[in-house]
């Protein structure tokens, strides 16, 4: 059962990091095509929007790319947009605390699932023994 445990995390990881850049990716091509398509100029802030997102989105794609060759400079970015989506996801709990106790029990589970999700990713990045197999 261990054994087994060990060989799905890093997909598991690997699939957090593919799946938050596909879905960055897909919120980067719809801000931008909804910022083109409005009239002359265009709405700028979706533009650049759309374009920060593409960018992000690319970049956690090479990171799950990259966790899953067992590149260690990949880990390092890993590690660091694992713990800036921590410190995002606390500074939004701390700064939406009055608007959080209207939302929904459902919604609640799973912001806390997330946080979690995203926890166990950095802690796992963060092991002796993953640290082994990345060098």
């Amino acid at each position: 059962m261990r054994e087994d445990l060990r060989k799905i995390t890093p997909l598991l990881v690997v699939l957090f990091f593919a799946l938050a850049g596909a879905s960055t990716l897909w919120t980067g091509v719809t801000s931008l095509s909804k910022g083109v398509r409005a009239g002359w100029p265009g709405d700028r802030d979706e533009i650049y929007s759309g374009l920060e997102s593409l960018a992000f989105g690319s970049a956690f794609i090479i990171v799950a790319y990259g966790l899953h060759r067992r590149d260690r400079r990949i880990r390092i970015l890993a590690i660091i947009f694992s713990g800036l989506a921590i410190a995002g996801t606390l500074f939004a709990a701390i700064t939406l605390a009055p608007q959080i106790k209207s939302l929904s029990g459902l919604v609640l589970v799973l912001a806390l699932f997330m946080f979690m999700w995203q926890l166990f990713v950095l802690i796992w990045l963060l092991l002796p023994s993953v640290r082994k197999q990345f060098s």
